[in-house]
């Protein structure tokens, strides 16, 4: 789908990775396989939930409403080869019963 929409529209394709609540969290590497996090307005943590590493990320622009620790229930992990980086689950959530454990 990515190359017939670059095609059509004679434009590079880049995925984001963002929240409601945390706003843009990342967009998608130009080499494949992860997401660069915006690293100067969101803060990444990566937990394990139930054998699953998942996304919590901290808004470091939002003054109004912060969200500290915001636990996403996205399944995700740290991309060792690139800093600062994270590779996705694709449109996986983690289920838990139990509420989060800080």
């Amino acid at each position: 789908m990515r190359d017939k929409v670059s095609e059509a529209f004679r434009a590079r394709v880049i995925d984001r990775y963002a929240t409601a609540e945390l706003g843009v969290v990342a967009d998608s590497c130009e080499q494949g396989g992860g997401h660069h996090i915006f690293e100067d307005s969101v803060y990444a943590e990566f937990p394990e939930v139930d054998g699953v590493t998942c996304f919590v990320g901290t808004n470091l622009d939002n003054y109004a409403t912060p969200f500290i620790r915001y636990h996403t229930f996205d399944a995700c992990k740290p991309w060792p080869d690139a800093p600062g980086s994270l590779r996705q689950d694709a449109d996986r959530k983690i289920q838990s019963e139990r509420p989060h454990q800080p």
